[in-house]
């Protein structure tokens, strides 16, 4: 049968429809495999939103068991798995089978998350600490003394302004928040330890190791140190004199303290 030109009009030759087959094959190829790519990263994103979590309570879940058995907490460390909420908990090895370096005086602190036991956890946060340390801010036991070597001040009208002869003091503690004035030339010829929030408004010159709980706070005059001045338990060299002997880092804030203790107060 004969077809005129009009009927044919509109018609795709037959060489051409096999090649817009072919680009729409590969047109489903490509979508598709934007598709799964596109699936594969929004399940890659949600699990590591999801390991972040659990990291971030394994970490909570230790730092809640050290408080707990700090000093003034109410659990031991003795190896026993305590919960903090569903699916965390955390645990500790005592010294010296804790494996944490040097440190003989270090527990290791180990929370979980995700899990009921630390073995099926997903998530394991480690913490080496010295515990009995932690909690022990309050003033050392030489401020007691009738006859210490310590000048201890807990209120900023404790330790006058002065200077000249008879001014120097052995060995010097300052209180949280508490302001040291001076006025003149002193010296601390001994040690000498800030807690959290206490200045030196004055000059002082410091002939012993410096510890400053928290951060070094002074002002009205730079003061002199001679030898080692730790930050957060932490050598600082740039404020330290002669840095002969000095350790790097400390156990506690200011390593002083009756009956074998390892300091005052823990500084992390």
């Amino acid at each position: 049968m004969l077809t005129t030109d009009a009927e044919t009009t509109g018609m795709v030759p037959r060489g051409q429809r096999g090649s817009l087959l072919l680009v729409a094959l590969l047109l489903v190829v490509l979508v598709a495999a934007i598709a799964v790519g596109a699936a594969s990263l929004v399940g890659s994103g949600a699990a590591t939103s999801t390991d972040r979590v659990l990291g971030e309570k394994a970490l909570f879940a230790a730092q809640s068991g050290i408080l707990r058995m700090g000093r003034n907490g109410t659990l031991a460390c003795n190896g026993d798995s305590h919960a903090v909420g569903d699916g965390a908990g955390f645990n500790c090895t005592p010294p010296p089978v804790a494996a944490c370096g040097n440190h003989d005086a270090f527990s290791l602190v180990r929370g979980w998350s995700g899990a009921d036991s630390e073995g099926d956890a997903p998530a394991v946060h480690h913490i080496c600490v010295n515990l009995d340390a932690i909690g022990g801010a309050g003033p050392p036991p030489e401020c007691d003394e009738p006859d210490s070597d310590w000048t201890c001040a807990f209120d900023d009208d404790d330790i006058a302004p002065g200077g000249g002869p008879g001014s120097d003091f052995d060995n010097l503690y300052v209180a949280e928040d508490v302001t040291i004035r001076g006025g003149g030339n002193r010296t601390v010829e001994g040690d000498a330890c800030f807690g959290d929030g206490a200045e030196v408004n004055g000059k002082l010159t410091f002939e012993g190791n410096v510890y400053w709980e928290t951060e070094e706070n002074t002002s009205g005059g730079s003061s002199d140190y001679e030898t080692c001045v730790y930050v957060a338990a932490e050598l600082d060299e740039d404020l330290s004199g002669d840095t002969t002997g000095c350790d790097q880092t400390i156990d506690a804030w200011c390593p002083h303290g009756g009956d074998g203790s390892s300091g005052w107060g823990y500084s992390e």
